[in-house]
C-alpha cells in the first residue's frame, strides 16, 4: 500500500530525496532537480510516493501554465509531470498504485480540477501502458518534446 505526500521540506523528506537512485532519466528529471523547479515556481508541487516510511517515487503537479502547454485549461486541468520510481524499487506496481490513488488527492487539494493530463513520449512504451492502465485516454493532441513527439493524455476526476 502507498499512500502521497506533498513535500514539506522536512529533514526526513530531503533524506529520502538524497539518497533517492534514479540510473536512466530519460523521460523523467532526478527528483532534486524537480524539486528545484518546484521551489522557483508557485504553481507547481512536489508529490511524494511513500511505502511504509521509505519514498518510492516522486512526481510534480504543475497548475495554472502548466496544463496549457498542452492543450489544457488553466482553471481546471492539473498537470502531472516529472514521474519517476526509485531505482529500487522499481517492479512493485508503485507508480500505478499512485496513478490510481492521485484522483483523491487531488479533489482534497484542489477541488476545481476536473482533469489530469500529461504528455508521455512516443517513444516510452513502458509509460505509455502504466498510463492505459491507469485509464488515462489519448485526448489526439501532440505536442513536441525535447527528446521527440509526445502524446497528450488525460484522465478525468
Amino acid at each position: 500500500m502507498i499512500r502521497l505526500s506533498f513535500f514539506t521540506g522536512s529533514i526526513k523528506e530531503w533524506q529520502q530525496l538524497n539518497q533517492y537512485q534514479l540510473q536512466d532519466s530519460t523521460y523523467t528529471s532526478q527528483p532534486l532537480d524537480v524539486q528545484a523547479r518546484v521551489a522557483a515556481d508557485p504553481d507547481r508541487r512536489l508529490v511524494l510516493i511513500w511505502h511504509e516510511h521509505q519514498v518510492v517515487g516522486v512526481f510534480c503537479l504543475h497548475q495554472v501554465a502548466g496544463p496549457c502547454q498542452y492543450g489544457g485549461n488553466q482553471r481546471t486541468d492539473l498537470l502531472i509531470r516529472a514521474l519517476s520510481i526509485d531505482d529500487r524499487y522499481r517492479g512493485h506496481h508503485y507508480a500505478l498504485d499512485a496513478m490510481r490513488a492521485l484522483p483523491a488527492v487531488v479533489h482534497h487539494a484542489y477541488p476545481q480540477v476536473q482533469r489530469l493530463i500529461l504528455a508521455v513520449n512516443h517513444a516510452n512504451y513502458p509509460a505509455q501502458q502504466l498510463y492505459q492502465k491507469a485509464q488515462f485516454q489519448d485526448t489526439g493532441h501532440r505536442t513536441m518534446g525535447i527528446l521527440g513527439w509526445q502524446y497528450v493524455l488525460a484522465k478525468k476526476i
